[in-house]
Order: C-alpha cells, then structure tokens, then sequence
C-alpha cells in the first residue's frame, strides 16, 4: 500500500493486534507522516470500525514537504 504523504515511495506498514480477551483490536500505522497517516488512518476505520483511542505519534505530526520551483522559461 502506498499513499500520499509517504516519501519515496515508501511501504506502508501496519500492525494489527487483537486482544483475545476484551476482543478490542488496535493497530499502528508507520511510515507515513500527517495527512497521508489520516487517510490510512480513515481507510482503515471504514473496514475495522472507529477505535475506541486514537493515539497520535511524532511521526504523525511530520508534515510533507513539497518542493515548489517555479521557473520562468518564457525569456
């Protein structure tokens, strides 16, 4: 899986954990910073279900960067 707010091209990587006894599930999204982490973060709510917590981590709070050149080529 791929989204945006990845760099690179970076993997995605989920784990999913399943709490036998209480039955609450939780999982944790890597590599993906800010907006990109809440659009994984919504895809996976619409197919598990919203958690009870969501527990934001630094990752999260990393904003893309886009580099934006402009160049005049009109001369």
């Amino acid at each position: 899986m791929y989204t945006k707010g990845t760099t690179h091209m970076s993997k995605v990587h989920m784990i999913v954990e399943v709490d036998e006894e209480s039955g609450d599930l939780s999982y944790d999204v890597k590599n993906v910073a800010g907006d990109g982490c809440e659009e994984v973060r919504k895809s996976m709510d619409a197919r598990l279900g919203k958690p009870r917590v969501v527990r934001n981590t630094p990752e999260y709070y990393q904003r893309t960067v886009v580099d934006n050149h402009i160049r005049n080529t009109v001369g």
